[in-house]
């Protein structure tokens, strides 16, 4: 087996209130259409507000670790040995060990269905943002609340994912 370590570059995608994608298209409960069209305009300026005083790749960094926000993924054949967030840049380096050449471990990795994994996860993520509600209290998957959205999602598939074999120390016979 061969160890590699994995870089993948993330963007955040945000949404907009007037986006035709919506999670919700009826009216909020006891009200118009209208009224609930203006609360949730609220909720994304609201967002965008509290975004553009605080850095959202930060806030999706500090939801989890580099480990848990990959975990998921993919790793059918792989050993996920460590992953790190990288200090500059919206990336993580992660160090998987596998018998899968760079090429392979890129179209995997290129492939995978965020859409039907960390896309479906409830409350934020990282991978999943939502809308602030009233106080800029993010979301946390509580299923009496109505009126938050889904802000955006971050990917990484669109984005160079950089493969480099990791050389192993050579083995001391002791």
């Amino acid at each position: 087996m061969n160890t590699y370590r994995v870089t993948l570059n993330f963007t955040f995608a945000k949404h907009y209130a007037g986006d035709e994608y919506s999670q919700r298209e009826d009216p909020l409960p006891n009200m118009t259409r209208k009224e609930s069209k203006k609360v949730k305009r609220e909720a994304y300026e609201r967002t965008d507000a509290y975004y553009e005083e605080h850095n959202i790749e930060d806030y999706i960094k500090s939801l989890q670790s580099a480990m848990g926000f990959v975990e998921t993924l993919w790793f059918d054949e792989e050993e996920l040995l460590g992953a790190e967030w990288d200090a500059e840049r919206f990336a993580i380096h992660m160090t998987i060990k596998t018998d899968k050449t760079p090429d392979e471990i890129r179209d995997e990795l290129e492939s995978n269905s965020l859409e039907d994994g960390e896309y479906e996860a409830c409350g934020e993520t990282g991978w999943l943002i939502f809308t602030r509600r009233e106080g800029n209290i993010p979301w946390h998957g509580e299923w009496d609340v109505k009126d938050v959205w889904e802000y955006g999602l971050t990917d990484y598939r669109d984005n160079p994912i950089d493969v480099v074999k990791v050389e192993e120390p050579p083995r001391v016979d002791e």
